[in-house]
């Protein structure tokens, strides 16, 4: 099972990971199920770099990508928007 799409309760989650770390990486196909499929609007990216906000910007221009790189600017995000 090849896929980029979501999975439910009673997906086999120990099966799907270890196929996930020997399996080819469906970026494309992922965001995609992200933003169309599921509706997702706003995707953050943690972790130092923007690497990932740069790929998803030229697959869907339109997705408010977030990148946060440090502590205290997940801090200031989450402060932000719990009002």
């Amino acid at each position: 099972m090849w896929t980029a799409s979501r999975h439910g309760a009673d997906t086999d989650w120990t099966a799907l990971a270890a196929r996930q770390v020997v399996s080819p990486v469906l970026w494309e196909r992922s965001v995609r199920t992200l933003t169309a499929e599921l509706g997702c609007d706003r995707i953050i990216e943690i972790g130092p770099g923007q690497m990932l906000t740069g790929m998803v910007r030229r697959i869907v221009p339109e997705v408010d990508m977030v990148p946060v790189s440090t502590p205290d600017a997940l801090a200031e995000l989450l402060a932000r928007w719990s009002g």
